[in-house]
């Protein structure tokens, strides 16, 4: 049973797995430490060893690049850096920021050559949009140049009308544009020539939050699941209910959650709140109240979407007075039926302490596949706890449901 909290944790944290070879790689992306030579050398070969076949002329030496990653420290910056389990970095990226926070820019992005194709650079770009965003920027941008003929603008003179040219731009041998057109950049315009004749820069950009006003008119997460039970993203003007609801149920809700203590008031549950949206916005979390007949009743959200690979993980929490009900099976299943045939995702993954029937007897009412026990991966009231991994495919609950 995860808690909403943990939700916004696992979030800002942006611990991923991606598979690869059959084997599982835990991905830790977190704000480069700048006292440690050894990860600031290894970021510097990465920017050499990454663009040397397309943008040779970009890191020349490692001179060049070892002052272009001292330069991601400064105060106007921002600057991540994926590791693996070892502390080997896998890739980096920063950011640059314009126009008073509201415009970043996205530069450098590297990724190592043994880690690319594995969604690394994906999972950068998306914890750096959430870093901007966090901080009040609005649309993240970058530019991409075509040194090399890449593209269709590349070795041509796209005077007297640039924007006749970009219109019918084409990638012709896997340009990074299409890349970030994946994650959801727009092409916003092209500087000609601003490498040398026939070699332009593409400009792409992409907004990362919504403004205080659009957000009010943002259509929030809503999911009937029958005529008594909604799931209904938090409002700020929920803060006072879900607090009382916490409050009632602290005893209840302390043996398994760990986050019950820190959320001892109304002010702490509407920070709480903001945190849901934006994460909601950027598409990396869900938080929602499970409504019965209008009155709140518990929990339920997505600790983390993978996107890469079609996977999300569900949690959730139910008050005391409703257990027993069945009102956290309908909502689960509700969840699951979206997940596969709205989000097109693969695979729904539930983790529950090993201890923690109640929650566990959801997922096995439901028919999930337990996929194995992690050991320890808990740390719940001062007591390490395992952790059993339920899963259920697309394809299985299809056949769930037709019989």
């Amino acid at each position: 049973m995860e808690s909403q909290v943990e939700v916004c944790q696992k979030a800002r944290k942006l611990t991923r797995l991606y598979r690869h070879s059959q084997s599982e790689v835990s991905v830790r992306i977190i704000d480069f430490p700048q006292e440690e030579s050894q990860l600031i050398r290894q970021s510097a070969e990465l920017l050499v060893e990454a663009f040397k076949q397309h943008w040779p002329k970009a890191w020349p030496t490692m001179q060049d690049a070892l002052e272009t990653v001292h330069e991601s420290f400064a105060e106007n910056r921002l600057c991540r850096v994926a590791l693996d389990d070892g502390g080997g970095v896998l890739g980096w990226i920063g950011g640059i920021e314009s126009y008073d926070g509201k415009v970043w820019e996205l530069h450098p992005l590297a990724v190592s050559p043994r880690a690319q194709g594995r969604g690394i650079g994906r999972m950068l770009v998306e914890d750096l949009e959430a870093q901007v965003a966090a901080r009040g920027g609005l649309t993240l941008w970058l530019g991409s140049d075509d040194e090399d003929g890449m593209t269709s603008l590349g070795g041509i003179d796209m005077y007297p009308n640039p924007l006749e040219h970009l219109a019918k731009i084409k990638n012709l041998r896997g340009h990074p544009y299409g890349f970030y057109q994946k994650l959801g950049f727009v092409i916003t315009g092209v500087m000609p020539d601003a490498n040398g004749f026939g070699k332009p820069d593409i400009y792409l950009a992409k907004r990362v939050a919504q403004s205080k006003e659009s957000t009010k008119n943002h259509a929030a997460f809503k999911l009937r699941v029958n005529d008594e039970i909604e799931i209904r993203m938090y409002e700020e003007s929920d803060a006072e209910t879900v607090f009382a609801l916490v409050d009632r149920n602290r005893e209840h809700l302390r043996e398994w959650l760990i986050w019950v203590d820190a959320t001892n008031s109304q002010e702490v549950t509407l920070q709480h709140i903001r945190d849901f949206e934006r994460h909601y916005e950027n598409k990396v979390a869900l938080s929602a109240g499970i409504w019965l007949k209008g009155e709140l009743a518990g929990a339920i959200g997505v600790v983390g979407y993978h996107w890469h690979n079609r996977v999300m993980e569900i949690g959730y929490w139910l008050s005391a007075s409703q257990q027993g009900k069945g009102i956290m099976t309908k909502a689960v299943s509700a969840m699951i039926d979206n997940a596969f045939n709205n989000l097109g995702l693969n695979r729904v993954e539930i983790h529950c302490a090993s201890g923690n029937t109640r929650s566990r007897a959801i997922p096995e009412r439901l028919n999930f596949k337990q996929d194995g026990v992690m050991r320890e991966a808990g740390l719940v009231n001062g007591q390490f706890v395992d952790k059993v991994i339920y899963s259920m495919l697309a394809s299985e609950w299809k056949t769930y449901n037709q019989s």
